[in-house]
Formats: structure tokens, sequence, C-alpha cells
């Protein structure tokens, strides 16, 4: 985690530390875009999906309307 990571940079040499620390930023930021990027091709596949499903999908009539 980004906190971990900054824990490990405390515990190293100023050098170091900013090194580990850049390194947990860029971990970070590729792991949140991967992240929504698989989210969003999941809820695409799932609309896509319900529409298909619904798309035959016709309501009856009420007998007493």
């Amino acid at each position: 985690t980004i906190g971990d990571a900054y824990i490990v940079a405390n515990q190293l040499s100023s050098e170091q530390g900013a090194a580990v620390i850049a390194a947990g930023k860029a971990a970070f930021t590729q792991a949140h875009a991967v992240l929504l990027t698989t989210s969003a091709a999941v809820i695409a596949v799932l609309a896509v999906a319900v529409f298909f499903m619904l798309a035959g999908y016709r309501k009856s009539p009420s007998a007493g309307h």
C-alpha cells in the first residue's frame, strides 16, 4: 500500500526513501487506473447483457386495464 511505502521510506536514507515513495506513488496510480478501466469494462458488458436480455421483454397487459 502507499502507507507501507511511507513507513519503509522513513526507515531509509532520504534519497532511498524518496525513491521508495516515488515507486509507491507510481504503483498506486497504475493500480488505480487498471481498477477503473476494469470496472468500466465490467459495467459496459453488464449493460449490454441487460439490454439484450430485456430486448424481447414485453409487459403483458393486465386483465382489468
